[in-house]
């Protein structure tokens, strides 16, 4: 019986337990180990360790070479610019005027102007234009417009041989700008610039 007593009173001094209260092991740390959760469905999902080289590989030390815009005669409203090599057309059939609506944070309501413009695809093959088709506009000193890209319809994505498209460009007025407003017209990066210039 002593050396029962003796047993369990050494074990207690050690700081240990007996029975099913037994604390969890300790980790190598020194901290006890939490014992897993009953029922837990947590599943762990390995990330393949894959690198995937960029289709143009570079550095951020490199410099891109620039390349010439080419800027055609500018022309009336109304009038219709032929872009070299594609049989592709533009014209600004008008620039008016209009009170705009602001939709979204960063528009601004009030005196704006609408562009319709057209295209007309007079080549052998599709034209690709979606987000490509670019237009812009500016005062006479060169001040550019802010879109109002919440209130302008693009032109179609895609124009077949012979077919056209009419899409609305809606820009902000600023206060006191001076006119005429130049409109800049371009379907790809490496295309011409197309320029109308009228009143509003």
């Amino acid at each position: 019986m002593a050396a029962c007593t003796s047993s369990s009173t050494s074990a207690s001094k050690a700081g240990g337990s007996i029975g099913p209260s037994a604390s969890a092991p300790a980790t190598a740390s020194g901290a006890p180990a939490s014992a897993p959760a009953t029922g837990s469905s947590t599943s762990h999902h390995s990330v393949p360790a894959k690198t995937v080289s960029p289709p143009r590989p570079g550095t951020i030390h490199q410099t891109v070479s620039s390349r010439a815009v080419t800027l055609l005669t500018a022309k009336p409203v109304g009038a219709t610019v032929t872009y070299r090599g594609r049989g592709l057309t533009a014209s600004v059939l008008r620039a008016t005027r209009i009170n705009a609506t602001a939709r979204i944070p960063g528009e601004v309501a009030g005196p704006a102007v609408s562009v319709q413009l057209k295209m007309v695809n007079r080549g052998a093959s599709a034209v690709g234009l979606g987000s490509l088709v670019a237009v812009t506009a500016q005062a006479a000193d060169g001040t550019p417009f802010s879109p109002i890209t919440t209130s302008t319809t693009a032109v179609s994505a895609t124009l077949r041989p012979g077919a056209a498209t009419v899409g609305r460009y809606v820009f902000h007025l600023p206060t006191g700008f001076r006119g005429p407003v130049t409109i800049q017209v371009t379907y790809a990066a490496t295309a011409e610039v197309a320029r109308f210039v009228g009143s509003v």
